[in-house]
Parts: C-alpha cells; structure tokens; sequence
C-alpha cells in the first residue's frame, strides 16, 4: 500500500509541473510543416475530473465481460473513443471547452496516439486527487460537523 501512496504522490507532483505529450498533427497542420503538437496536462479542475471520470467508468463497465479475443476486439471498439473522450476533457480543462471540442479532439487522439499513450494518461489523471477527497471525507467523517452540541446531562442524586 506504500508504493501505491508513493505513485499518488508522484503524479500528484507530475500534475502540479505539468506534464507534456506529443500527438501528431492533423493533416491541415502538416499541410504547413508542423509534424506534431505538444500539450501539457496540468492539474484539472474538479467538474473536469468527475465528468472525465465518469466516462472512465463507463468504459470499465464495458470491459468486465471480455473473456476471450473477440470479445476483446469489440471492447475495445467500444471503449476507444470514451477514453480518448476523456483524455480530451483533461486536455481541454473547462466545461464549456470540453462540451464544445471533445469529441473532435478524442476523434484526432483516436488517430493521432497510440493506445498505451492514452491508458497511461487515463491512469495518472484518474489517480491524481482521489488521496485527498478520500483524506477530506474521512476527516469530515470523523468530526462528524453536523452531530447537534448538546450540553452535558445533570446529574441527579
């Protein structure tokens, strides 16, 4: 459980400096000379990683039931573009952003990176912030802020 703490850290403080990824350009791009375009994924916003997230799951879901090849192979159709999809929201950061170009940009990731690029992405992203809600939920768990201040009973002879 303590390198999994170390590995939440690490990506914790990756997030924080930013990390940057090559994706080839679309064609109109090298239509002009610029082979690929380097983003930096920096910390995302909360609303950001909830709606990330729960594509995520989505795509978890779908791929419980792989048993053999086949099955696999149709996974994956499924659950490519929900991943890329999800990639793009930490790409694009806002809501408005994300609701207007994530398709587009999970459609140009799906053809422009490969798919280990993407589940490596997925998992950092994913991981990153989960520590500190849990740490927020078991402190307000344990102060327990909405329990009524009674006084102390009197005590009676």
């Amino acid at each position: 459980m303590k390198g999994f703490s170390t590995e939440l850290k690490a990506a914790e403080t990756l997030l924080d400096i930013g990390v940057p990824f090559v994706v080839r350009a679309p064609m109109f791009f090298r239509l002009f000379f610029i082979k690929t375009i380097r983003f930096t994924l920096k910390n995302p916003y909360m609303g950001t990683s909830i709606r990330a997230a729960s594509l995520y799951l989505k795509a978890q879901k779908l791929g419980v039931d792989a048993e053999n090849m086949t099955e696999a192979l149709k996974v994956r159709e499924k659950t490519a573009f929900l991943i890329a999809r999800s990639v793009a929201m930490y790409i694009l950061r806002g809501k408005l952003f994300s609701w207007l170009f994530s398709h587009l940009v999970a459609y140009w990731l799906v053809n422009g990176t490969s798919e280990k690029t993407l589940l490596n992405i997925m998992n950092v992203l994913i991981a990153n912030g989960v520590n500190d809600f849990m740490s927020t939920i078991r402190l307000t768990a344990h102060l327990n802020m909405m329990k009524p201040n009674l006084s102390p009973m009197e005590q009676r002879s």
